[in-house]
């Protein structure tokens, strides 16, 4: 999946952080698709898990400024807000 131009939330995260890719075809003839990261992706997620362990609000907040379509940033700064 690639954004449009037109997706200007996107448009500086363009180089395909997640993508679907055809994985085969069951029996009756439906396409099946698995998720892929990035290896961007994954380094972003290894900042977002050490970030998460030492339950610091502040480099989470920054995390998610950079990052703002990492979406278990976002999962776990709502959950900290939640329950302060």
């Amino acid at each position: 999946m690639k954004p449009k131009d037109e997706w200007q939330l996107f448009a500086g995260f363009r180089d395909r952080m997640l993508s679907m890719d055809v994985v085969g075809r069951t029996e009756m003839g439906e396409t099946e698709f698995k998720f892929a990261h990035s290896r961007r992706y994954g380094d972003i997620q290894t900042k977002f898990y050490i970030i998460a362990l030492q339950s610091d609000g502040q480099s989470l907040m920054e995390l998610l400024r950079n990052y703002p379509f990492h979406v278990d940033t976002w999962y776990k700064t709502i959950s900290t807000i939640q329950s302060s």
